[in-house]
């Protein structure tokens, strides 16, 4: 999906896009995990950062 032009503003820090391969590949990276388990977080809990990085959170304590 490409961008809306007409925005004016900072990027987005408050989403994960799962749709950027480079964004899932980073989150994937920082928290240890495949690629595929973030898309599938991101699909189960949608693309929040903190709720994202909470649930990462969780899954390292197991």
């Amino acid at each position: 999906m490409s961008d809306n032009k007409s925005f004016v503003g900072g990027q987005d820090r408050a989403r994960v896009a799962g749709e950027e391969e480079y964004e899932v590949q980073a989150f994937a990276r920082r928290h240890g995990m495949s690629p595929q388990e973030v898309r599938d977080m991101i699909e189960r809990i949608g693309g929040d950062r903190d709720a994202l990085e909470r649930e990462a959170a969780k899954l390292r304590r197991h």
